[in-house]
């Protein structure tokens, strides 16, 4: 080979080694500005108001007791790209949603960052969301979420009232103790006890016709009086709130020219009441929605109740029937008694109560007797009596009254009165049953055969 062939290939192998270090060059400084650029975009984006509406939070040493169960309440959250980011993107795959809104929260990220542990009301200024600020069941209603579910099942068909039970997306159940409000899930008779509610409620579920909302709390646990406020969202009021006692509905109303409750939204309520076992003293299981259940036991009660009933006498000639309800108590009541007594509308007898002859007594330990001034609730087939003071130990009332215009409703002619009496005090219930037969069957049916025909005549 000659010398300036070697060395023409030399300085071709030396040229492309120029060349690539060059194009190396070039490259990397497109990389370095497109990075530079990205970085810049995501500056600005950082140092704008994040979107998300989350506050950035990360759990320290406060946020646990000395057990090291999680107190707090407000959710871990750090920002990120995506909570400065105002547009939705979509795969090409997926179509949008509709009724879809910017700028709202995750429906696993919604916690009780309205109210502190006393149930008072939070400074709103720093927060996205509005809150139900009056009385002890604040609800907060957040910007609609993105994520959807099907709402065809889930809209209420008794009264066209919807049912948001099945829209529940996270529960948290605590019990008071020492005065602070512990997340748990056993329960002993009677403790206070406090219930949290998240929900998402999806598109279309509801109408602005009738834009109500109830869900029916769990037997076994009980309010201790009516709840009753407004819904605010953003210094607004944008709707009511009644949770009944008696009944145990959570019912929000929605003012329809301040919200459009066709379009998905999400809200949290809380309510306080107190947890009692099965009327036969053993342990409880409730079930909450989202899978949550809570147990609980039965403890050496310090109170108790007891109800007799008995009929005094009948008169068929002025067809009433009289009867005496007795309410008792070994150990005392602790607190105000209540009585129930109303006819069972299955039997084959009806009559009404005659409010003029209902009469209480208080009978003590020693017999003494006392007269109690009543003013009792006579409905239709029912009587109530309310707030009569606690007994003591061995201590008893006695209610009589009488049962007017009584009739006989059997196909055979016959008439058997059925009705109830029930004491209740606190969370201590005692209830029992009488039935009268005042008619016999008065229609019947004879007849022969004749063998002559073989027929019965």
């Amino acid at each position: 080979m000659e010398l300036n062939t070697i060395f023409h290939k030399s300085l071709c192998r030396h040229e492309r080694r120029q060349l690539i270090t060059i194009l190396s060059a070039v490259i990397a400084t497109a990389a370095f500005f497109a990075v530079q650029a990205s970085l810049s975009r995501y500056s600005e984006a950082l140092s704008s108001e994040p979107l998300c509406g989350m506050e950035e939070h990360v759990h320290s040493d406060t946020c646990y007791d000395e057990t090291g169960n999680l107190i707090c309440t407000i959710p871990e959250h750090v920002h990120t790209e995506e909570c400065y980011q105002d547009e939705v993107t979509v795969s090409k795959d997926t179509e949008p949603m509709e009724n879809e809104t910017e700028n709202t929260a995750d429906l696993q990220n919604l916690e009780n960052v309205c109210a502190d542990d006393a149930g008072e009301i939070l400074d709103l200024q720093n927060l996205s969301s509005g809150c139900i600020t009056t009385g002890s069941v604040p609800v907060q209603t957040v910007k609609p979420a993105r994520k959807m579910m099907k709402a065809a099942s889930l809209r209420s068909q008794q009264n066209g009232i919807f049912d948001f039970g099945n829209c529940i997306t996270h529960t948290v159940v605590s019990k008071d103790v020492n005065g602070q409000w512990v997340p748990s899930t056993e329960f002993d008779d009677n403790d206070h006890v406090r219930v949290s509610f998240d929900f998402a409620v999806p598109s279309g579920s509801m109408l602005n016709s009738n834009p109500v909302m109830e869900y029916q709390i769990p037997e076994g646990i009980y309010l201790l009086q009516d709840e009753s406020g407004n819904v605010i969202e953003g210094g607004q009021e944008i709707g009511t709130y009644f949770i009944s006692k008696d009944t145990g509905i959570i019912t929000i109303t929605y003012d329809i020219s301040k919200i459009n409750v066709e379009n998905e939204f999400t809200g949290k309520v809380f309510f306080d009441g107190k947890v009692w076992c099965s009327e036969s003293g053993s342990q409880r299981t409730i079930t909450l929605p989202g899978g949550t259940t809570i147990n609980v036991n039965p403890t050496a009660s310090t109170h108790d109740i007891f109800t007799g009933k008995s009929l005094i006498s009948f008169d068929p000639s002025a067809n009433t029937a009289t009867y005496k309800v007795t309410v008792s108590t070994t150990k005392g009541t602790g607190e105000s008694i209540k009585i129930e007594d109303w006819i069972d509308t299955n039997g084959t007898g009806t009559g009404s109560y005659d409010g003029n002859t209902v009469s209480v007594k208080k009978i003590d330990t020693y017999n003494t007797e006392t007269s109690i001034n009543v003013n009792p609730s006579i409905g239709t087939g029912e009587i109530i009596l309310d707030n009569l003071p606690a007994l003591s130990a061995g201590e008893r009332y006695e209610l009589t009254y009488t049962i007017k215009n009584l009739t006989a409703n059997g196909a055979d002619g016959s008439g058997k009165l059925k009705n109830h009496a029930k004491a209740t005090s606190g969370f201590i219930k005692y209830e029992c049953t009488n039935e009268y037969e005042f008619q016999k069957t008065s229609i019947y049916k004879s007849g022969y055969y004749d063998s002559s025909i073989n027929l019965i005549r």
